[in-house]
């Protein structure tokens, strides 16, 4: 079976609670979170510890407010690393200004979510990522 991993990027124990809420209510085995709550963590993990095989596939959903290393210092690792280049980074935070939509994209994002507020939303959210990036994007 295909793994379909998501590299949760939060510092928010709320957030990342709400998130994993709403990819369990999918109901879709495939799908696997790594939830870490700094930028030095996933880098740490993705670079080091993270076994990627073929038959996964993964994403980042990143928060740009971040303790330590923020989000867009995360971010410029994931897209210089030949080992992570290839992995989508979406970030998601609570911001929607367009300094940090631009910054983001101009560090390699490859989309921006302005978080959505209650579980309902954040579900919906969510079950839109991953029908898009893991049911209609054709991943390295």
């Amino acid at each position: 079976m295909r793994q379909n991993i998501i590299v949760l990027v939060e510092d928010s124990p709320a957030d990342a609670r709400v998130v994993t809420r709403a990819i369990d209510k999918l109901g879709d085995p495939s799908l696997i979170v790594m939830h870490f709550d700094t930028a030095e963590a996933a880098i740490e993990y993705c670079e080091k510890d993270a076994k990627w095989t073929s038959n996964q596939r993964q994403i980042v959903l990143m928060d740009l407010n971040l303790p330590g290393a923020d989000g867009l210092t995360c971010l410029r690792h994931f897209k210089s690393s030949p080992r992570l280049r290839h992995i989508p980074v979406i970030v998601w935070t609570t911001s929607d200004q367009p300094r940090d939509i631009q910054r983001s994209y101009e560090r390699g994002a490859n989309s921006f979510v302005t978080k959505p507020m209650g579980l309902k939303a954040v579900s919906e959210m969510v079950r839109d990522l991953c029908h898009y990036w893991f049911e209609r994007t054709t991943l390295a």
